[in-house]
């Protein structure tokens, strides 16, 4: 037997709230919304209780419950709150109560009665069926489960017919032939007699005894049996059955059949929703919506409209005897005018055999219901139950939501104060009420509304300070009040009264007398809630008068002004915003700002969102105000400084001077930006720290001549870059005169400088532009590659200073010698010498124009053979002197030349030839990255200082300008070549350096030797033409 005390659970902060443990319901606790749901998964509950904490309201348990639960839910605050009780009830809660109220009371008022102990076990089999399952086999199971249970057998099995045979599906038990997958001939089996009834149901206290054959007993030895066939779509599917080993001793009852016959129709069900599954979930909800409303009142009619059942719930609601009725017309017992609306939606069910669901006021019982009625071709089954208290407390909320609205529409606060003061009365009934208003003044509390009889039976009510009586008590604590007083205590009829605070604005005052029944917990709640909506009234009547004294102080303003509300909506504007629209103010109120504005509405909610987190926040946007001529305009937005943080004022500028300012500056910017990056010319931007100038970004032109990637340099000392190490001082001198910049105005600089570039030192003409950016030094540096110029410079100063020296030295010998041949007798030995002297004076200015000629070439470098132009070069030299010999050696090797190359070595082996008295040897060797040329002799070497005026170490003056052309000839033409001039041994050896042709160089000249040897040719013609 199944017991029938009520489960109750109760979800609450602590797993031993002892308020329960004495009373006769079966409690179980849960401290969070998982182990409530557990519970609820587990256990049949008859009612729930959620308690709330003074800090936490918990409605996620709350909803969690309610929504896995058609159980009663009651929902306790440690101390009345209105708040409270509004949000439960929106969330499913059937009721309220407080800890200081009697909870068993509250349960059993909830809980009409305990469930009978068949009804238990048919909810047992709802749920099998109704509880998520994976498969069709675990719903089986749980009806057989339920089944062996209430029928009190150890066996059951589900079986399925298939020709002669009896296969087990599902079974429970330990019956070794009676397992799941077992298969058995149907004519041994029990089943078979069951498939043989004509109604499909077979019961057998005693089998051995009853059966009319002994095989089956013989074949499983179940001395008792009950079973009904299962069918599928009308057809024999196989049967249910429940046994056990010994006999009964008493038959399988009524009761037993019919819970037998009712565990087939749901197995059927099952089956079918596998083929049928539309059809039968429609029936399942139909079966759902039964159950679900057992606890409900409930009667049923056949088709004659008399009364076949009425249950004890109903009796108290029709106020009639359930044994009376039963076999009554319904129509014969409620015959008034009053019934009519039941009996027209009655009569339409039965017709249309569709289901009516509505809500009714019976007048003759003054009382609401609320009923369902589920129609059959034999019947009429209806639930119902009294909503009375829920239609009055509707009508009650109705009344108090249009109260609401009515207060918010008020600015007045004694307005306001009457709206509370009749609602009270005429929506909750109250008779004494008062309301007193705070005056922050005086710090009184004074009477500003109250209720008619209030005022007849209590006239003069006084004014309280703060803190005085239960109204100033109330109003300085911050809470509810209560006194009770009697005897010569009791203010006229007045025995009990509660002060509600309504914020720092005002006190509510409801009064009982002696003989009014207590207000209920209901009534209160609905106080506590007009109080709270009273307090948001008065605060926005106050925020109103804010905005009025705004907006009389701005109607005055000329400038483009706004106020908005919570929203983001206008709740004023200036008459020149709304002209500058062309839209009059009336319209634009209570339209959202983002109106106006070419700016999606989000953006300027985010805006709005971010003003409101302080309220000393301020921030601008830039957009385009839609006026019939849009412009553009910053719109400055800054919290309203007032109560209500959530106003903001706002003022619009017309910027669109600014605008034009801006976009003018841009297009020069842009214009500067791409004159920056496409000057040809290396162009840095520096910004200087302590006098130090670091780079913020560089020109295409400065990466590609200085080999540098801006990412590098930006943030670093352009001098730790380019400067070459001993021109470190003359840099920061450089750096000093730069920023010697005034507070107005730029100061530019002009150097020739020396740097290094990826290609080696360079010659730079410096331009430097250096201004003051409020205390920052920035400056732009240019840089022009003048080396050519310089190189010219050069060459020029060798070639005039070594001219004019020789030229003037020759030409005193030959005058000297002059002389001598003048005084002299031996005419011929002084005519020689100074045939030899212009000779020489010839032959060197013959190598000044060679010179010349060959650096105004500029032949396309490519790729040529070393060796060859080696070999033609020396040729060249020995022309001119037949009696030296020229020992040459030489690797293949390939450079980037052309065939001016011929005259290095020339002018190389002549030098040899000149300082030498042996052989001279020429060699051409290569190593990973140069081919070198060497040129060497027995005479005593190139003088240091001769070397360093080649080198550049040395300036030319008129004492130091060395002997001859050729070196400065080969150094020349190697720079042209990206090549060098180097000394070895005592410098008696001389070196030329040429880059080695890489993998993608440039193509070999055509018929090079061929060129180079008319190169010579014409040369030569040229100059003899010339001379």
């Amino acid at each position: 037997m199944q017991s029938t005390t009520a489960n109750v659970l109760h979800v609450t902060t602590s797993e031993h709230e002892p308020t329960l443990e004495s009373t006769s319901y079966d409690v179980h606790y849960a401290t969070d919304a998982a182990t409530a749901l557990d519970v609820l998964d587990r256990i049949d509950v008859d009612g729930v209780v959620h308690d709330a904490t003074a800090d936490d309201w918990r409605l996620d348990a709350l909803e969690a419950v309610v929504d896995a639960t058609d159980a009663p839910v009651i929902a306790r605050s440690p101390e009345p709150d209105g708040e409270y009780a509004s949000a439960v009830s929106a969330r499913g809660a059937t009721g309220y109560c407080t800890h200081a109220d009697d909870l068993a009371a509250r349960l059993d008022a909830h809980l009409d009665r305990q469930p009978t102990v068949d009804q238990a076990w048919y909810r047992r089999l709802h749920d099998a069926v109704t509880e998520p399952a994976d498969d069709f086999e675990t719903i089986v199971e749980r009806l057989l489960d339920v089944g062996c249970e209430r029928l009190d057998l150890p066996y059951g099995f589900l079986t399925r017919f298939e020709g002669d045979e009896q296969h087990v599906t599902t079974a429970i038990g330990n019956h070794p032939d009676l397992q799941t997958g077992a298969v058995a001939p149907l004519p041994e089996s029990y089943c078979q007699y069951t498939a043989a009834t004509d109604d499909g149901f077979l019961a057998l206290a005693d089998a051995e005894t009853d059966l009319p054959d002994s095989d089956p007993y013989e074949r499983f030895g179940l001395g008792c049996y009950v079973g009904g066939t299962v069918e599928r779509d009308g057809e024999l599917y196989g049967s249910l059955c429940f046994a056990g080993d010994p006999a009964r001793t008493e038959s399988f009852d009524e009761a037993d059949r019919t819970f037998v016959e009712f565990t087939v129709e749901l197995c059927e069900h099952e089956l079918e929703r596998r083929r049928h599954h539309a059809d039968l979930e429609d029936a399942r909800e139909r079966y759902e919506r039964v159950v679900e409303r057992i606890d409900d009142a409930f009667f049923a009619l056949d088709d004659d409209w008399r009364f076949t059942y009425v249950n004890q719930r109903a009796e108290g609601l029709l106020d009639a005897d359930p044994d009376a009725l039963v076999g009554e017309r319904i129509w014969d017992e409620y015959d008034d005018i009053h019934a009519e609306r039941f009996r027209e939606r009655y009569e339409r069910a039965m017709t249309e055999q569709t289901p009516v669901v509505f809500e009714e006021y019976y007048e003759p019982l003054d009382a609401w219901f609320e009923v369902a009625a589920y129609p059959a071709t034999d019947g009429l089954s209806v639930f119902f139950k009294n909503v009375s208290d829920r239609k009055r407390r509707e009508t009650e909320l109705t009344g108090l939501l249009e109260t609401t609205r009515n207060l918010f529409a008020e600015t007045d606060r004694d307005a306001i104060a009457n709206a509370v003061v009749d609602a009270m009365q005429d929506i909750l009934g109250y008779d004494y009420v008062a309301l007193r208003l705070h005056d922050p003044e005086t710090d009184t509390l004074s009477v500003a509304a109250s209720t008619d009889r209030l005022d007849a039976d209590l006239p003069d009510r006084p004014t309280y300070r703060v803190g005085e009586g239960g109204p100033g008590e109330a109003f300085a604590r911050g809470e509810i009040v209560e006194r009770e007083v009697d005897g010569d205590d009791a203010i006229g009829p007045l025995t009990a009264a509660r002060y509600y605070p309504i914020d720092d604005h005002a006190v509510l005052t409801v009064a009982s007398r002696y003989d009014e029944r207590a207000v209920t917990e209901t009534e209160r709640q609905l106080t506590e809630i007009l109080v709270t909506n009273a307090a948001a009234a008065f605060a926005d009547a106050e925020r109103k008068h804010v905005l009025e004294r705004y907006e009389t102080v701005l109607e005055n303003v000329q400038d483009m002004v706004f106020v908005l509300d919570d929203d983001g909506r206008f709740a004023f504007l200036s008459s020149p915003l709304a002209a500058a629209v062309d839209v009059p103010r009336t319209l634009l109120e209570g339209t959202h700002l983002a109106a106006i504005l070419d700016a999606e509405t989000a953006t300027i909610d985010a805006a709005l969102a971010a003003i409101r987190e302080s309220a000393a926040a301020e921030t601008s946007v830039e957009t385009v105000l839609n006026a019939p001529r849009p412009f553009p305009v910053r719109v400055d937005v800054a919290a309203l400084p007032a109560d209500d943080e959530d106003a903001v004022v706002g003022v619009v500028h017309d910027i669109s001077d600014l605008t034009e300012t801006r976009a003018r500056l841009e297009t020069e910017n842009a214009r500067f930006r791409q004159l920056f990056e496409s000057l040809p010319d290396p162009v840095v931007e520096n910004r200087f720290v302590d006098g130090e100038p670091m780079i913020e970004r560089v020109n295409p032109a400065f990466e590609d001549v200085f080999g540098y990637d801006e990412r590098e340099l930006v943030g670093e000392s352009i001098n730790d870059f380019i400067v070459p190490d001993d021109r470190g001082e003359e840099a920061r001198r450089l750096d000093a005169s730069t920023v010697d910049v005034e507070s107005e105005g730029a100061t530019v600089v002009t150097r020739e400088i020396v740097r290094q570039t990826s290609q080696g030192t360079r010659h730079f003409l410096f331009r430097g532009i250096s201004y003051l950016d409020g205390d920052v030094h920035r400056g732009y540096g240019i840089y022009t590659d003048i080396t050519p110029q310089h190189e010219r410079e050069r060459r020029l100063q060798v070639l005039n200073t070594i001219l004019r020296h020789n030229l003037r030295t020759e030409m005193t010998l030959v005058s000297g010698y002059v002389d001598q041949l003048a005084a002299s007798s031996d005419e011929r030995e002084y005519a020689d010498r100074i045939r030899d002297a212009v000779d020489e004076v010839v032959a060197l200015s013959d190598k000044a124009r060679e010179l010349e000629r060959a650096l105004e070439e500029t032949p396309d470098p490519a790729l040529v053979d070393v060796v060859t132009h080696v070999e033609n070069g020396i040729a060249d030299a020995t022309s001119d002197h037949p009696e030296r010999d020229v020992a040459f050696d030489a690797d293949p090797a390939t450079a980037v030349a052309d065939h001016r190359l011929e005259v290095v070595v020339q002018n190389l082996v002549e030098n040899a030839f000149e300082h030498g008295a042996g052989d001279v040897t020429v060699s051409v060797t290569t190593t990973d990255a140069t081919v070198e040329i060497r040129v060497g002799d027995d005479g005593p070497g190139i003088p240091e200082f001769e070397r360093e005026l080649v080198g550049g170490d040395r300036d030319i003056t008129q004492l130091e300008h060395g002997s001859g052309l050729g070196l400065w000839i080969a150094t020349w033409l190697l720079d042209a070549f990206d090549g060098e001039l180097r000394f070895e041994d005592d410098a008696s050896t001389v070196v030329a350096v040429l880059p080695r042709a890489g993998d993608d160089t440039h193509p070999p000249l055509a018929a090079e030797r061929d060129e180079s040897a008319n190169a010579t040719d014409e040369e030569g013609s040229a100059n003899a033409t010339e001379d």
